[in-house]
């Protein structure tokens, strides 16, 4: 092993590490409503990263990070089963072509498996809504980010507070 293959290693250690970081202090922080930062670099790490195993571990890192920070909740295999999922998606869509609507496609797909995971979850384990087919569609039309929606994540954010890990 070469002292430059060494130290190559140690700079792409150096970066998943601060990726991972970042990742989950940016989810602390205030953020636009529906911005995962995590479920970005998921994406991306899918569509980069070229072992299968390694693309899996910032982003489920991440979230070990922010849960132990923040604390942990019911559902929330829920929230790690859907960032692998958009992992998987940058496997299998975007590590061998990038094109515009292929990125678009695979970050829309991402983004409506992760919402509806995330709602099923909440719903199946908060019992906040009715344990009925009308449940998840009670908790998912909760949730879109409408402007003046009372409870809504639109007017938390438009009053600048953080809504809930749990919504």
């Amino acid at each position: 092993v070469s002292p430059s293959h060494t130290a190559r290693d140690f700079i792409r250690l150096a970066a998943v590490l601060a990726a991972i970081v970042a990742a989950a202090g940016l989810r602390v922080a205030l953020h636009p409503p529906n911005l995962t930062w995590i479920g970005a670099m998921a994406l991306f790490r899918g569509a980069v990263i070229g072992r299968q195993a390694r693309a899996f571990v910032a982003p489920l890192a991440s979230l070990g990070l922010r849960d132990a920070i923040l604390g942990f909740y019911p559902g929330m295999i829920f929230q790690y089963v859907a960032t692998a999922i958009a992992v998987a998606i940058g496997l299998l869509a975007l590590s061998r072509s990038r094109g515009p609507l292929r990125v678009g496609l695979s970050a829309l797909a991402s983004a409506i498996l992760f919402f509806a995971l995330r709602n099923f979850g909440v719903w199946l384990s908060s019992g906040t809504y009715p344990p009925s087919p009308a449940g998840p569609a009670h908790r998912s039309s909760a949730r879109l980010p409408l402007p003046g929606r009372p409870g809504g994540r639109g007017q938390a954010a438009a009053l600048g507070r953080r809504p809930s890990i749990s919504n």
